[in-house]
């Protein structure tokens, strides 16, 4: 009997699909000529047809992720950028600290 794939899909078992298999061959060769011409038209069409589709997907999922990898990249670089402006208050304040304490040792004490 059927099952059901991954997709939701039905899915075949081996001996359905030999049996399948035979009777699409069978039904193919009672065709007349000009009918299987027109039937492997069709099947190369919808073939052509899929092969286009997942193409145009598969380079759409990379932009996907190239637009989310530099989306990150930009986070990070304004979290960085965000820190290195936050440091230099910080070291203005240390230096002034610095400053403060330095002409305190640099007085001569009477001796």
């Amino acid at each position: 009997m059927f099952g059901t794939g991954e997709d939701g899909g039905d899915v075949m078992s081996n001996e359905e699909t030999r049996s399948a298999t035979k009777d699409i061959k069978a039904d193919f060769e009672a065709l007349p000529l000009g009918e299987k011409y027109s039937q492997l038209l069709k099947m190369e069409a919808v073939t052509l047809s899929e092969t286009v589709d997942y193409f145009m997907a598969s380079p759409k999922e990379a932009m996907d992720k190239v637009g989310d990898t530099l989306a990150e990249l930009g986070r990070k670089l304004g979290q960085d950028i965000k820190e290195a402006f936050k440091q230099p208050e910080a070291s203005k304040q240390d230096n002034a600290t610095e400053a403060s304490t330095d002409g305190q040792d640099d007085q001569e004490t009477p001796e």
